[in-house]
């Protein structure tokens, strides 16, 4: 009876789900942990003896955010950049992708594989090559420079599986 009990799918579905659960609350929990340490002041941040939950609720910190920083235009800078990337990066890959894999030319296995030899070229590689480039174009510190960087780093971007 004891061995059809634990050989039952219901018990194994069960252990499944609870293994599940456990997983999920480890990965959720710095989340969790840095919006209740964004509600407490500072010398509870740095108390010896952590809490799980604030003992006074403070907006102090979010009101330095907004007041003393320029967040909101770096999120907005944010936006833009990874927006024109993604859509470029998409853009480009998708015709780029399709002309490779449906047309015969000259230079069709030259180009397959460069783009190998990008994804398995050190990203550390091509800092400063990169820098130079959007420093002599006189692009450095500009939000068009960092679209150029990161549309022309998108197949070093993406780490090895």
């Amino acid at each position: 009876m004891m061995k059809d009990f634990l050989n039952s799918r219901r018990v194994h579905k069960l252990a499944f789900y609870a293994v599940l659960m456990i997983l999920l609350i480890v990965a959720c929990f710095p989340i969790y942990n840095l919006m209740i340490m964004s509600f407490k002041s500072n010398s509870e941040i740095y108390n010896i003896v952590p809490t799980m939950w604030p003992r006074n609720f403070t907006w102090e910190n979010y009101i330095k955010l907004f007041t003393q920083t320029d967040f909101v235009s770096f999120v907005k800078n944010t936006l833009i950049v990874a927006l024109v990337v993604s859509i470029l990066s998409i853009l480009v890959s998708i015709l780029a992708g399709y002309g490779i894999a449906r047309f015969d030319f000259r230079g069709k296995k030259a180009i397959s594989r460069s783009v190998l030899y990008a994804y398995l070229m050190p990203r550390s590689a091509m800092y400063i090559p990169l820098y130079m480039l959007v420093t002599f174009v006189g692009l450095a510190n500009t939000r068009e420079g960092l679209i150029l960087v990161y549309g022309s780093f998108w197949p070093c971007v993406i780490p090895p599986v």
